[in-house]
This record gives C-alpha cells, structure tokens and sequence, in this order.
C-alpha cells in the first residue's frame, strides 16, 4: 500500500465478557476496523443494556483511551481519536474496558478473527450473546451475583410474592408493595434472556448517526 492509499475497511469480531460474573454475561459483536474506540464505547453500553451514566475507560498496553468528560478520567489519547484499525491487534488479543468506577464492571474484549468488510451489513453488530446485562448501578458484581441468587432467584421470589399475596389480599395494595419491595422486578424476570433483535434495533440506530 502506498502512502496515499486508503486500506481496505476491514471488519473486526470481538467476544466481550464482564469479568467476575458468572454464569457469563458475554457478546459477540462486529466493527469496522475504522470505527473509532468512542463508537466500540457506545455499542457495548447498547449491548449491556446500560446508559453511559458514569466514567469508563479502555486499557491496552499500558495505555488509557476514553472518551472525553468533564471531571472525567486521565487518559493517553482520546477514544474519539482512535480506531480499532490504529490499535494493530492481533487475533486472541485482550483488552480491558472498565465502566462506572464506583460499581468497576471490568469487560473483557478479545479479537477472534478479521472478516472481509460487507457493504449491505451496518455496524456495530451483535451477532450472539448469553444472559442480559447486569443493572450498571446496583452495587458491583458481588452484589449483583447476590441479587441472582438470592433476593431474586426465582424459587425465593415465587415463596416471598406468596407471602405477600396472604398479606395483602387487596389487589392494589399488593401491587404497591411489590413495586415498593422489588423496584427492579421487571429486569430480574428477565435475567436469563439476551434479546438479540432490540439489541440489533439499538445498534442500527446509533450506525445511522455515524
């Protein structure tokens, strides 16, 4: 390739897994190779089901990049700045993505394999995945995990909405104290399920404004 030729767009399967959750919460997602770090940023808050409401960052050899914040994290360059091409990963490497400093959800990203660029495909896309994305602000993945198997686990949660029913036979008053009880009741009936489709949906929109 000469100095002044443009590289062929090539695109990028990455398998993301948060770290220290199991069973695992895990993507498989596709980019183009020059998409930029801020946009791998937004589809992994799309494919985990969070809202970009605290600080993240991405860590590869001992370098920062993140997309930039006010009072947010130090960082080498700028994920606005950077693609996934200027990264020269090799197949099988890792690196990390951290989000919400508080909680520390840690991501594991390892790039599988490059895949020839198809022009009818938008990108990002999530081609697989297993299990919904844990609440970004509930407490971290111990607590997150105790959530799952225990205050929600679906044995203990049947026996204790039983002991409700007998307790508030009004219908109404009921429906106030499981919403009081179990604000997040929704989400947790639906732990299991990775819903690919609205996922895809969610992508192809944020592709639309690239």
């Amino acid at each position: 390739m000469t100095k002044h030729e443009v590289p062929e767009t090539q695109v990028y399967q990455f398998r993301v897994f948060i770290q220290k959750v199991s069973p695992s919460v895990w993507r498989r997602i596709h980019l183009r190779d020059d998409q930029t770090l801020a946009v791998f940023h937004e589809a992994l808050q799309i494919i985990f089901g969070w809202s970009d409401e605290f600080l993240h960052r991405f860590q590869l050899r001992g370098r920062i990049y993140a997309v930039p914040r006010a009072f947010g994290t130090a960082y080498t360059k700028s994920a606005e700045e950077v693609t996934i091409r200027d990264l020269n990963l090799r197949p099988r490497e890792r690196f990390l993505y951290e989000y919400n400093f508080i909680d520390w959800w840690q991501v594991q990203i390892r790039l599988e394999k490059i895949l020839p660029f198809d022009d009818i495909q938008s990108y990002p896309f999530c081609i697989s995945g297993s299990q919904a994305g844990p609440l970004e602000d509930c407490g971290g993945p111990s607590a997150y995990l105790h959530l799952r198997t225990h205050t929600y686990h679906p044995l203990f949660l049947f026996m204790r909405l039983q002991d409700l029913a007998d307790d508030y036979p009004d219908d109404r008053e009921y429906g106030q104290k499981i919403r009081e009880l179990y604000p997040d009741l929704a989400y947790w009936l639906k732990v299991y399920h990775f819903d690919r489709d609205a996922t895809n949906q969610q992508l192809r929109e944020l592709s639309s404004t690239l």
